[in-house]
């Protein structure tokens, strides 16, 4: 199962539906099959995404400028995961 794509479901949620954390998980996992270790790092890396919010937010619209939500995700995603989960290769 492509991960990244479900990552990007929950901070959608979050972020544009003000749905909360684990809500937004809980649905994303309600109708796929998702392995317990795919749960684990789709939760993390949401997760330090968010708690990384702000900062990366800032830096995103400071050196690359004002893109949409979903693209500022994507970026929030890879930063997260190449700042401190490592996760993805």
């Amino acid at each position: 199962m492509k991960l990244l794509p479900l990552a990007e479901e929950v901070l959608i949620n979050v972020l544009d539906k003000n749905v909360p954390f684990s809500l937004a998980l809980k649905n994303c996992f309600k109708y796929k099959t998702v392995e317990k270790f795919e749960r684990n790092i789709i939760s993390s890396i949401t997760g330090c995404a968010l708690r990384h919010y702000i900062v990366f937010d800032y830096h995103i619209k400071e050196n690359i400028g004002n893109v949409n939500l979903e693209q500022r995700i994507s970026i929030m995603l890879a930063l997260a995961d190449q700042l401190f989960i490592k996760k993805f290769q």
